[in-house]
């Protein structure tokens, strides 16, 4: 019988450009390139004032992972918590029968008058000996 390789470490990304994975040159490339637009576009002073937090954000993105989590989650996760709404409000519902319940009732009902009195009493004598 043939041996089939078992991939071992399927929760680690391939390293395809050098050291790097995918996700880790497309951060870096993209903030590059945003910082070499800014850079390139405008004086010294707002580079350093727009293009350095640009820059640390983008390696953040690439590398830096709190916890075992990618940074891109964390800010995700961190967009959502600031945008949605904080306070919860608890409304008590009517206590309504469902349709299922009901129906159950009347049909519990049709079956009593279809029995009659005297095989009620009949079955009910049979169910208590």
């Amino acid at each position: 019988m043939r041996g089939f390789q078992v991939p071992q470490f399927i929760d680690i990304e391939d390293k395809v450009i050098g050291p790097l994975t995918i996700k880790q040159f497309l951060w870096l490339l993209v903030g590059g390139g945003l910082a070499f637009f800014i850079w390139s576009s405008f004086p010294l002073l707002i580079f350093i004032v727009i293009g350095v937090p640009i820059v640390l954000l983008f390696l953040g993105l690439a590398f830096y992972k709190p916890q075992g989590r990618p940074f891109s989650a964390l800010l995700l996760s961190a967009i959502g918590f600031t945008i949605s709404p904080k306070t919860y409000v608890w409304h008590k519902k009517k206590q309504g029968h469902s349709k299922i319940f009901q129906e159950e009732k009347i049909i519990q009902k049709e079956q009593v008058k279809r029995l009659g009195k005297n095989k009620l009493n009949d079955l009910a004598w049979k169910l208590d000996q």
